[in-house]
């Protein structure tokens, strides 16, 4: 899947190219009518994948969904875990009386701390990841076309 970019901060996406694809084009390609809207990738983070990642195209940037997912997983997870510590205190009951009918006080809570290990671990490499991505300075060349074709400059 490739998202777009366009210098009105339109994105969009195509989702039968991907990465290898972006290689197989020369500079400045037109993708003809490929691109889709969507709602799936922020603005911002497009832009901040696509202009370390990315590639020139007509219209303005393309790049590989993957980063820019990436960027969003860290805030996905901490919603997944904050999700996950609401309901758990909605089940605690539930949860006791499990243990009780299994003869094993304490084995729901033992798991939750499993499973809080195992959700925190997941963050803390997703955040790796994310910064890794965005770690790179841009690519002076993809800066210069997209404010050649007047796409705001985010800090």
């Amino acid at each position: 899947m490739l998202f777009r970019i366009e210098p009105t901060m339109r994105v969009t996406a195509c989702t039968f190219l991907g990465k290898k694809d972006l290689a197989k084009f020369g500079s400045h390609p037109n993708f003809p009518n490929v691109f889709e809207p969507t709602t799936v990738g922020s603005p911002d983070r497009v832009l901040a994948i696509a202009l370390r990642h990315g590639v020139a195209i007509t219209d303005g940037l393309a790049v590989d969904a993957y980063p820019v997912f990436a960027l969003g997983r860290p805030t996905e997870l901490r919603k997944l875990r904050d999700d996950m510590m609401r309901n758990r205190e909605q089940l605690r009951p539930e949860h006791e009386m499990v243990d009780r009918w299994l003869g094993v006080p304490g084995e729901t809570q033992r798991l939750d701390a499993e499973m809080d290990e195992v959700i925190d671990r997941q963050i803390d490499e997703a955040d790796t990841e994310a910064d890794g991505y965005l770690a790179g300075a841009v690519k002076p060349e993809l800066v210069e076309h997209w404010r050649s074709l007047g796409g705001p400059v985010l800090p």
